[in-house]
């Protein structure tokens, strides 16, 4: 005999249903980057988010954000879905492909990979985009530009979050050969990044008539471009000082 009172074990799977107006979700462009973001579309959310900078995107509808266990939402076919599942699900369904910039398709993967067989992204037609794997897992860090894919897996591999990684730079130089990529280089460009262009020009100020500049002639003997202050007062410790700890400097690299 069948006891109605107690649950089913096998319950049959229902739609939750969220009140009308309570937790509705929309699409945002940040002002900063770019990038699209979801966020709560209510009067008083939205109207501190612009006021932020960020642009609401009323064309690809709003949500409600839905539970972990229950379809709150219904696409334009009148098929459910999960919100929190499926976060991008309405933007993509309405052609908001384009809406994305070319660094957060790469950040997420899509252009390996995109979220649903369906979308293209023509903003990265032609576009080179470099992917450098992880070794130690299934990481894979992309870029537009070769230098930065290669200095963020260098970061990667040296974070020393567990003993995979943590590379050392005798490692780095043979995983280098094997991609074909020289972490040394990353390295030195984050050390030394090309100076502003304020700090060039105040450089290469012409002096007063007479005027005596302690610092000319002085400057990082290794070619990394480094030179004292225009009116240094001991130039010649400030270039010691300076090409002791040069990532150029032949004797500091042999060390490495």
């Amino acid at each position: 005999m069948v006891n109605e009172i107690a649950p089913s074990l096998y319950p049959e799977v229902q739609d939750a249903v969220t009140p009308p107006g309570k937790g509705e979700h929309g699409y945002y462009r940040r002002d900063d980057n770019g990038w699209i973001i979801t966020a709560p579309v209510w009067p008083s959310y939205r109207s501190d988010m612009e006021f932020k900078g960020y642009v609401f995107l009323p064309q690809y509808g709003t949500w409600v954000h839905g539970t972990p266990w229950g379809n709150t939402n219904r696409d334009d076919r009148g098929i459910g879905y999960n919100a929190l599942q499926e976060p991008w699900r309405r933007i993509f369904a309405r052609g908001g492909a384009k809406e994305f910039p070319v660094t957060q398709i790469i950040a997420y993967g899509w252009h390996r990979q995109p979220a649903y067989r369906e979308v293209t992204f023509p903003q990265i037609t032609g576009v080179k985009i470099y992917d450098l794997p992880c070794p130690e897992c299934s990481r894979v860090f992309g870029s537009m530009a070769e230098d930065e894919a290669v200095a963020n897996l260098r970061t990667h591999l040296t974070s020393t979050v567990d003993r995979p990684h943590s590379y050392s730079p005798t490692d780095l130089r043979e995983l280098g050969k094997e991609l074909g990529v020289n972490f040394d280089s990353a390295r030195i460009r984050r050390y030394h990044q090309e100076p502003a262009e304020e700090a060039v020009r105040a450089q290469q100020a012409v002096p007063l008539l007479g005027e005596i500049v302690p610092s000319a002639g002085y400057g990082c003997r290794f070619g990394c471009g480094w030179m004292p202050k225009l009116l240094s007062k001991n130039p010649a410790n400030a270039q010691a000082g300076h090409e002791r700890f040069c990532a150029l400097n032949p004797a500091r690299a042999a060390s490495d």
